[in-house]
């Protein structure tokens, strides 16, 4: 995938916390980031069906946002800033 790690070192370059959140089942989610290599990159990984309400509804987002990993200071007139890139 074209530009995918350069990408991938500019966020990891700005100390930007990040997450992989997907209604895929575990097993394939897992396997997907392996065989990208992006396993170290996503401190931590959301699985829609382990949450009370799966992607569309915000339930996954909101957990990966609050998991122990992304716990930050924000600027006052931020609470979150999320990038969404859909498969």
């Amino acid at each position: 995938m074209d530009g995918l790690h350069d990408l991938c070192r500019r966020i990891e370059g700005r100390n930007l916390k990040r997450a992989a959140v997907t209604n895929a089942p575990r097993a394939n989610a897992e396997l997907m980031l392996s065989l990208l290599g992006l396993t170290d990159f996503f401190p931590v990984l959301v699985i829609g069906s382990e949450c009370d309400r799966a992607k569309p509804f915000p339930d996954p987002y909101l957990k990966a946002s609050s998991s122990s990993a992304h716990r930050l200071t924000t600027p006052s007139y931020l609470k979150y800033a999320i990038l969404l890139v859909s498969e």
